[in-house]
């Protein structure tokens, strides 16, 4: 597959593609080259104070409306019983964790 180089953006962002005739990694002009020691970035001195920040107010409560659709009778059925599966483990798990609180402070 070609590529259509009309459509590449030409510019020295990181990601874009290599243009004709410019210079690889392994072709740095030394003018280019950077250099061993980086000299530290100065230290900007902030003297605003600094603000607490707000809640959010919450949402309004939306009407709710029934919402349905179709589905196979098979869908359904499936969906009716991992329900079920998913109420009987969430409830097991519940019970086990209000036994186990139970027990640990003796009642």
């Amino acid at each position: 597959m070609a590529v259509d180089t009309s459509k590449l953006r030409r510019g020295h962002r990181l990601g874009s593609p290599p243009v004709e005739g410019a210079p690889g990694i392994g072709e740095m002009p030394a003018a280019a080259e950077p250099a061993s020691e980086i000299p530290p970035e100065p230290r900007i001195v902030d003297s605003t104070p600094v603000l607490k920040r707000q809640r959010v107010p919450p949402s309004e409560a939306e009407p709710r409306i029934p919402f349905t659709t179709r589905v196979t009778l098979s869908t359904k059925e499936r969906l009716e019983d991992a329900c079920y599966h998913l109420r009987r483990r969430h409830q097991e798990f519940i019970n086990e964790a209000i036994v186990a609180h139970l027990e640990k402070y003796g009642f």
